[in-house]
């Protein structure tokens, strides 16, 4: 199964990013417009401020992340429900902006809490692969928890980075509980629930008996947010 939405998102994300490029003379006009804006709060800002970045950068760092997130998300839930889930945990962060304490009228932009609600996916369906937290190794599941935690320190603390902290520990939690609701009603696209099925899970060895293992040294995904780099997937030997 092709990643087509998660292709298809990165296309829209560059194609926002030429279109409405934080380096026109309008920027400013643009991003209070389109931007996610508490104090001058519009409905559509949560939609459009998914799809605006503030830089070069920014938006290179969210693409390779959406990039090596998205694929395994999308074959495990199929394109509607990875849909669904994108745009979920990125409305989530967006309330989190909307309703936790910030600078109301500075716009919020990036597609950053949709993101990170794939990592909290990843933690809910595949808690053991390997991910690598300030260059430390450690599972998914731990990560994500750990990602969490600094987070919310760090809505205290750095207030002033121009990072929108509450964004990503909304769209965190977003990703969390839908991943976790479509598990418990084992909602998917790939039949991972189903034991007997030797490829039911792409992070699975196959056991005797026609079972399969979750290892987490098969495939690794690395996401060092010391550094804000991404890497794709990497299957070890």
């Amino acid at each position: 199964m092709k990643p087509i939405v998660t292709r298809a998102l990165i296309g829209a994300n560059v194609l926002a990013f030429v279109l409405f490029s934080p380096y026109t003379p309008y920027a400013q006009e643009i991003f209070g417009t389109l931007g996610l804006v508490p104090g001058d709060f519009q409905i559509w800002q949560p939609l459009t401020s998914l799809f605006l970045h503030g830089g070069f950068i920014h938006l290179a760092f969210n693409m390779i992340a959406l990039w090596s997130l998205g694929p395994a998300i999308e074959r495990e839930l199929g394109a509607v429900k990875f849909t669904l889930l994108y745009f979920a945990s990125g409305l989530t962060g967006a309330l989190a902006v909307l309703v936790l304490p910030g600078m109301p009228f500075v716009p919020t932009v990036g597609a950053s809490g949709a993101i990170v609600g794939l990592m909290g996916a990843l933690a809910v369906f595949y808690p053991n692969a390997s991910i690598a937290m300030f260059f430390v190794p450690m599972r998914a599941r731990t990560a994500a928890l750990a990602f969490g935690g600094i987070t919310i320190l760090l809505m205290f603390v750095d207030q002033g980075s121009g990072i929108s902290h509450a964004g990503h520990l909304g769209g965190l939690i977003g990703g969390l509980a839908l991943s976790k609701y479509l598990q418990n009603n084992k909602i998917g696209a790939t039949r991972r629930f189903d034991w007997g099925h030797e490829h039911a899970n792409p992070y699975s060895r196959p056991m005797s008996r026609g079972r399969t293992e979750t290892r987490p040294a098969e495939v690794q995904l690395i996401y060092d947010p010391a550094t804000g780099r991404y890497y794709l997937n990497k299957r070890l030997d």
